[in-house]
């Protein structure tokens, strides 16, 4: 494939991706007005292991050397495990828009991340966005307003930024994983340890805390899986 049409490919796909994790801000935002944050997130991810049912058999032949389990286990820590605790109660205490906003501080802390560890030159035009990105950011919070769906919308923002924290470590490890394993495989792991490690504290808030799942929240959460 010719470099010029990889490019605008890669282009393309990222931009899905960066749309379709907009949407899920709102979808999430949804689901958590009714639901316990953690009964949700495990929801997703219960969900999103149904997805990858048919795959198993496929998922026992792939072959895991030390480096590659050390790369897993902190590809989930960072996600789904840490980001989702954060984000969860992070748009229980801000809005979908302002957390939506906050996530534009994750490719300064990519950057950094990668050319630390990775040893990846970091851009000066990067460095310019980035910081006008964060600065966007400190004045969002601290113009911020406290609603009934957002009562503490600079707590939240910070929440999220530590979500963009683990955001950006996920995608560190996710940047070596991916040379050896394929992005279904890597995402089924997601899927299935996100769910036993929700499990417990949905437990939890299933057994102190009295909701309903309405129609509305039920497809939030289907579509947050899916």
């Amino acid at each position: 494939m010719p470099k010029k049409n990889l490019d605008f490919f890669t282009i393309l796909i990222l931009c899905s991706a960066m749309l379709i994790w907009a949407s899920s801000f709102i979808g999430l935002k949804i689901a958590i007005e009714e639901m316990p944050a953690m009964s949700v997130i495990f929801g997703r991810m219960v969900i999103a292991s149904l997805c990858f049912i048919f795959f198993i058999n496929k998922f026992r032949k792939t072959e895991f050397s030390k480096k590659d389990i050390k790369y897993i286990f902190l590809m989930v820590l960072f996600e789904p495990c840490l980001y989702f605790i954060f984000e969860s109660y992070a748009l229980q205490n801000t809005t979908a828009g302002q957390a939506g906003m906050i996530t534009s501080m994750m490719p300064l802390l990519t950057a950094i991340g990668a050319g630390i560890l990775l040893k990846e030159i970091i851009s000066k035009q990067l460095i310019l966005g980035s910081i006008l990105a964060i600065l966007g950011g400190i004045w969002l919070s601290l113009d911020s307003i406290s609603t009934q769906s957002a009562p503490n919308p600079m707590f939240g923002n910070f929440l999220e930024f530590l979500a963009m924290v683990c955001g950006a470590g996920y995608t560190i490890a996710i940047r070596h994983l991916s040379a050896n394993f394929s992005a279904l495989f890597l995402t089924a792991v997601q899927a299935f340890a996100g769910a036993i490690f929700f499990f417990p504290f949905a437990l939890y808030e299933y057994s102190t805390i009295d909701f309903e799942v309405s129609s509305t929240a039920l497809m939030a959460i289907v579509y947050l899986g899916i």
